[in-house]
C-alpha cells in the first residue's frame, strides 16, 4: 500500500431509493432551461419517466431531449451541441447508462467550447479543453462504468481510422450525481449482472493496484463486500421489485472468480474476498492436461483474431495443430490466446504454418 496519496474531487452525491423524484428540483436549481440526454428507448422503461416529464413541464422549465444509442461518437456530440446551442441550457441532465452519461458530460463541455469535440480528444485532437462547461447532473441507471464520478467522457468512432478516446478535464466531473437504486433494478437481468461484474472488477483492480492507498482500499473493499452481499440478491436466485411496482420478479446470475492459488492455501485472514467465494469451487486442470480441448480453442481464437486483425486463415494443417497440441503451455489458456494472436498477425497467406507459431518469447 502506498502511504502517501492524493484523492481527486468528487461530485455532490445524492443517494437513496426514490431520490429520482428530486431530479426536477435539482435541475431547477440551476436555472430555467434544461437539456436532457437519454438512451433511445431505455428511459421509457422507467416507471417514473412520465411523472418526471410532467414535473418538468409543471415546474415551468423549458427543456429539450437528446437520445443516444450505443457509445457516443464525435458526430453525435457535435450534432447535439449544434442543434441545442440556441436553447442556452442552464443545466444538462443525463439519465441512462455509462454511454449516456459520457454523452451528457461531453455535451455539457462542448456547449462552452468552439469547434468539434474531436479537436479536444486525447491522442486525436490538438486543442486543450479549458474546463468550461454547462452545469451537469448525472443520473446513472446502471452500476458498471462509474462515469457519474469521473472527469472524462469516452468518445468512439467505429470503422477505418476508428478510435476510443477521452475528453478529459478535472472540471468535467459532474456537479451532482443523483443515484437512485430503484432505477437500476429495472435493467434486464443480463445487463444488471454484466454491470455489477464491471463494477466489481474495477473495485478489485483498485484494491490490488500497486498505487493503492488507505483511502482507495477502504472504498474498494467496502464496495466488493457490497457486491458479494447484494449482487446475487438483486439479480441472482432472489427477487426484486420494479420501480413503483409491487410484484416480485425472479432473477438468476452466477458469480465466477478465478485464481491460481490452491484452494487449501486460501485463508479468511490473507484472502478474505476469495475465502468468501470459496463455498463452491471448481479446480480447472492446466491446459497441458486438457489437450483434447486445444483444437476447439484454436478454432475459436483464430476466428476471433482474424476478425480483429482483418486477416483470413482458411486452413490449419495437421502439422500446425500437432505443434500446438503437444506444447506444454506453462501459461495455460492466456498463453495459447496470445500465441495465436501473434501467429495470425505474422502469418502470410491463408494457411497457418508451423513456422508462424512462436513460443517462449521474452
Amino acid at each position: 500500500m502506498n502511504g502517501a496519496f492524493r484523492f481527486a474531487g468528487m461530485p455532490e452525491i445524492v443517494f437513496g431509493r426514490g431520490r429520482f423524484r428530486s431530479a426536477v428540483d435539482i435541475a431547477r436549481g440551476f436555472g430555467e432551461t434544461a437539456l436532457l440526454v437519454t438512451g433511445r428507448g431505455s428511459y421509457k422503461t422507467l416507471g417514473c419517466w412520465d411523472e418526471f416529464a410532467a414535473s418538468l413541464d409543471a415546474s415551468g422549465m423549458t427543456w429539450a431531449q437528446v437520445t443516444v444509442g450505443g457509445e457516443p461518437s464525435p458526430e453525435i456530440i457535435d450534432e447535439a451541441v449544434t442543434a441545442h446551442r440556441d436553447l442556452r441550457p442552464s443545466v444538462v441532465v443525463a439519465v441512462g447508462g455509462g454511454s449516456v452519461v459520457d454523452a451528457g458530460k461531453a455535451i455539457s463541455a462542448m456547449m462552452r467550447h468552439e469547434g468539434s469535440v474531436t479537436d479536444y480528444l486525447e491522442g486525436v485532437g490538438v486543442r486543450e479543453p479549458t474546463g468550461a462547461k454547462v452545469p451537469f447532473v448525472a443520473v446513472p441507471t446502471t452500476s458498471g462504468t462509474g462515469s457519474e464520478a469521473t472527469r472524462n467522457a469516452v468518445i468512439s468512432r467505429v470503422g477505418p481510422g476508428g478510435f476510443k478516446k477521452s475528453l478529459r478535464h478535472h472540471n468535467f466531473v459532474p456537479d451532482i450525481a443523483l443515484i437512485d437504486p430503484d432505477l437500476m433494478v429495472t435493467c434486464p437481468r443480463d445487463i444488471t449482472a454484466a454491470c455489477g461484474m464491471d463494477a466489481f472488477t474495477q473495485l478489485l483492480e483498485s484494491f490490488v493496484s500497486t498505487q493503492a492507498s488507505a483511502m482507495t482500499d477502504a472504498l474498494a473493499f467496502s464496495g466488493m463486500q457490497a457486491a458479494r452481499d447484494s449482487l446475487e440478491a438483486v439479480c441472482g436466485e432472489g427477487t426484486y421489485v420494479r420501480y413503483g411496482g409491487k410484484d416480485p420478479y425472479l432473477a438468476r446470475v452466477r458469480l465466477i472468480a478465478t485464481t491460481e492459488l490452491n484452494p487449501s492455501e486460501i485463508t479468511r485472514k490473507r484472502h478474505p474476498l476469495l475465502h468468501s467465494l470459496l463455498q463452491r469451487s471448481v479446480v480447472i486442470p492446466p491446459l497441458r492436461k486438457r489437450r483434447r480441448e486445444i483444437p476447439g480453442l484454436v478454432e475459436h481464437y483464430i476466428s476471433q483474431y482474424c476478425q480483429e486483425l482483418r486477416k483470413q486463415i482458411v486452413e490449419i494443417p495437421s502439422e500446425t495443430l500437432k505443434t500446438l497440441v503437444t506444447y506444454s503451455w506453462p501459461g495455460n489458456d492466456i498463453e495459447l490466446s496470445t500465441t495465436l494472436k501473434r501467429a495470425v498477425l505474422v502469418s502470410e497467406g491463408e494457411v497457418l504454418r508451423p513456422q508462424d507459431i512462436y513460443f517462449d518469447l521474452k
